[in-house]
């Protein structure tokens, strides 16, 4: 039986938003090592459609914090397990959203790496939007409901009069 391999990810190179590689082909027993830099970052286990949320599996926590950059000051393993895709995310909230700038990384994706990455951002820019509206909501604390109220009420009104 050949040796099992050990990959080291950069996590948080320079500070910036990505896993180095982000993704890799591993075999049963391979040890994968997360290299934490930069920034607090985690390696927090998801799926192909929820890419920005935790699934239950591995997860690192958000203790690497390594302004310095410092190689091999934090070291955390996963052993791979299976041969099927895994999929993983940095679950730091921001602002903004690692996972939803992109900060994801893959073990065995096949074909839908890139896939993984446009739905980890498409949940960034949702976040977005909903953080916006919360903070208008916050800021227009006067709104009342009969003003909501009387809104929808007027354009659906205004629909029904132009049809």
């Amino acid at each position: 039986m050949p040796p099992k391999a050990t990959h080291i990810i950069d996590v948080g190179t320079g500070g910036g938003f990505s896993y180095n590689p982000n993704q890799l082909k591993a075999s049963i027993g391979d040890t994968v090592r997360f290299n934490f830099l930069g920034r607090n970052h985690s390696a927090t286990q998801s799926d192909l459609f929820s890419p920005c949320t935790y699934n239950g599996g591995f997860d690192t926590g958000l203790n690497q914090f390594n302004p310095l950059n410092i190689s091999e000051k934090f070291l955390l393993d996963f052993q791979v397990n299976v041969s099927t895709p895994l999929w993983f995310y940095c679950k730091q909230p921001g602002p903004p959203s690692h996972c939803g700038k992109g900060m994801v990384f893959a073990i065995n994706p096949g074909d839908n790496f890139n896939q993984f990455l446009k739905n980890a951002e498409a949940q960034g820019q949702a976040l977005t939007i909903l953080t916006s509206i919360l903070k208008a909501i916050g800021n227009a604390s006067s709104i009342s409901i009969n003003a909501i109220d009387n809104a929808l009420f007027n354009t659906t009104m205004r629909r029904r009069y132009l049809r």
